[in-house]
Formats: structure tokens, sequence, C-alpha cells
């Protein structure tokens, strides 16, 4: 135990005289990263606006202000010869090929062996080539302050502002520099959001129409909510699933479109629903199951056998061997003819059969 706190104690004082967060490793005209801050928002999550830094820092340990991984990279980088790793591959893979050749033929085992091995090897050098050595694996490089990437991020930051409804968002990057160390704030001002005064839906489907409206209350958009683009998002997602769970069988979100109006003043904004139609001057089809006929034993090597065929409760059932039973089976099935098409209850029945545990794969198919 003693032993271990010498030698922790020996590497701390080491890093220490080796640079506590890594400074001295760097160039002339480079910084380091030591800090970045994010100031001024109100009501966007500080948490949410840091992951657009393009930049990370380095870790360090609390309280010892010591960037530990730093160092490891840099002891890494130390040893790190591309070349000669480039020349090792080479040597690697030449020894094995001879070896390989000698036995391709009379000991195709070995030869097998020796390929296995060689590929291991190999892998392994490339590893090291692409990743590093361990050392740089385990560490980290150093965080050095790039002016580009930091003005990367204040746009980013501001550009979802924009899709938050603060349309006039400004933020500024101020850099304060210490003794080769950057410190980064960017300064946000969010200004007025821009919030919703109406909601139109233009379908040309009057049947469309009926269905949007009277699923008004499950709507994501609410008038006087602030802006948000990523819930003009989840209403796409919703009338997709709210059609195609009323017959419109291939209908996709490529169909919706949004036309979001700032003119109106005073920080209101209008936001159009349109839906495209597939072709010029027709409707999206609504489609009812005509018939439904259940496969129960579809195996490769059935296919020229006879099936017999036998309906229940509406469902034509086909099978070589009547193994399951179609009570059982009806249970599980939530499409009849006559309906119209849901893809809710098509994968509510692929979900009920596969449960059954009698399949591996349960394949629904429409014509």
């Amino acid at each position: 135990m003693k032993r271990l706190c010498y030698i922790l104690f020996v590497f701390i004082i080491h890093i220490y005289l080796s640079g506590c967060l890594g400074t001295r490793y760097l160039q002339k005209d480079e910084y380091l990263l030591y800090n970045q801050k994010i100031k001024g928002n109100d009501e966007t999550s500080k948490e949410k606006l840091a992951e657009f830094y393009k930049q990370k820092k380095n870790r360090r340990i609390p309280i010892l202000n010591l960037s530990p991984w730093v160092y490891f990279y840099q002891w890494g980088l130390n040893s790190f010869d591309l070349d000669k790793l480039n020349e090792k591959k080479q040597v690697t893979t030449d020894k094995f090929d001879r070896k390989i050749a000698l036995h391709n033929v009379d000991k195709p085992k070995k030869a097998a062996r020796l390929t296995d091995k060689k590929t291991k090897k190999l892998d392994k050098i490339d590893k090291t080539i692409n990743e590093g050595n361990f050392f740089m694996r385990l560490g980290e490089p150093l965080a050095i302050y790039d002016n580009i990437l930091a003005n990367a991020t204040q746009e980013q930051i501001r550009t979802y502002l924009n899709t938050k409804g603060f349309f006039e968002a400004e933020t500024n990057l101020k850099i304060r520099i210490d003794n080769k160390l950057v410190f980064a704030s960017f300064l946000i001002e969010e200004g007025q959001p821009h919030l919703i005064d109406t909601i139109m839906y233009n379908t040309g489907d009057k049947n469309i129409d009926s269905l949007i409206y009277s699923s008004m209350e499950e709507s994501v958009l609410k008038v006087g909510d602030r802006y948000d683009q990523e819930n003009l998002s989840e209403e796409r997602t919703r009338i997709e699933e709210l059609l195609l769970n009323n017959g419109y069988y291939g209908f996709s979100r490529q169909y919706i479109n949004y036309i979001v109006d700032t003119t109106i003043g005073d920080y209101k904004m209008a936001i159009e629903l349109r839906i495209l139609k597939p072709a010029e001057n027709t409707n999206h089809k609504k489609y009812t199951i005509d018939s439904v006929i259940f496969t129960t034993d579809v195996t490769s090597g059935s296919g020229n056998l006879k099936r017999f065929h036998e309906e229940y409760k509406g469902i034509t059932y086909k099978y070589v061997k009547d193994r399951f039973s179609k009570k059982i089976l009806d249970r599980r099935v939530f499409m009849y003819p006559d309906q119209k098409y849901s893809r809710k209850d098509m994968l509510e029945t692929q979900r009920q059969l596969l449960n059954l545990d009698n399949y591996k794969f349960v394949n629904i198919n429409f014509y």
C-alpha cells in the first residue's frame, strides 16, 4: 500500500513538473481551451445549447487542476512513429504470406490458422495506426483553441435559437487569454419570441379535412405557444400516422409542407399546413381491405406440397398441416375484410403473432 501511494505521489509530481495542464506542449501561436461558458439564456436550456460546442476542453481532475489524460497522450505520441508502423505492417504481411503459401496445398488447415493469425496481427497494427498506441488511446490530445470552430459554435447556437422562435436572437463570442489559456464566453440575447397566432390546414380533400379537424385536441401545435420547429416535425408525424391508420395506405410525411408567415407583426405568426396531392388533380386514395389470407406454415420445403384452404371469421387460412388453432390465431389478428387499412392494426397483428413463439418471422404483404 505504501509503495502504491509512493508511485502515485511520484506520478503526480511528474505531471506537475511536466506542466499541469499541458501548456508546455503548445507551439508558439497556440493556446489551450481552458473553459467555455454560455451566458444570457433565459428560456432555452444551457445544457442543450452546450451540445453545440464544436470543441471540448480537456478533462481535468477537480481541486488538483491536473490533466493527466493530456500527459498520457503526449507520452504515447513521443514514441509514435507512423513510418515504422507502416513498415512493420508490410514486413508482417510478407512474413505470413510466405508461410501461408508453403502450406496452402498440403496443409490447408495450418494455412487457415496462419491466415487468422495474420489478420489479428494486422488488425492490431491498424488499430495503432488509426487510433494511436495504448497511451494515446488512454489519453486525449491537447484542446488547442480554434477560432473557426468557436465561430461555428456561435452560429450553431444562433440557428438553434431561431428554431425555437427567437428569430431576432443574437450571439456574441468573448475571449479572454491568460497565460496561454483561453476562456471563451458565448453571450446570448434571445430577444422576444414569436408566438403562434393562427393555424390553418390546407388539404384540398374534405375526407382528410374531417380526419384532421376531428383530432385537433391531439395536435402538437397550439395557438399562443412559442414557435418551435420541433413541434412542426412532431405534428407532421402525427398527421402521417393519423392518415396511415385511417385507410391511406402509402401516405407519407413527404406530402406534408408548412408555410410560416412572420409578417403579421407584434411577434405573432401564422402557420399553414399543406398536404400535397400525389398527382395533379388527384386525391390520396383511401383503401379498404378486400380479403385476408393467412398462410400458417410457410417453409422452404412446402412450396410444392398441397395446401388446404379453410375460412374462419372471414379470414382464409392456408396450410399443409393443420397444426395451429384458428381460434387462437384469430385472437391475434386485427385485420378483417371490409375494414379500412390501418398501419397500427397491421403492426399489432405482427407483434401479437410473434408473441405466440410459433413463428420466427411474420411477414404481412398487401396486394
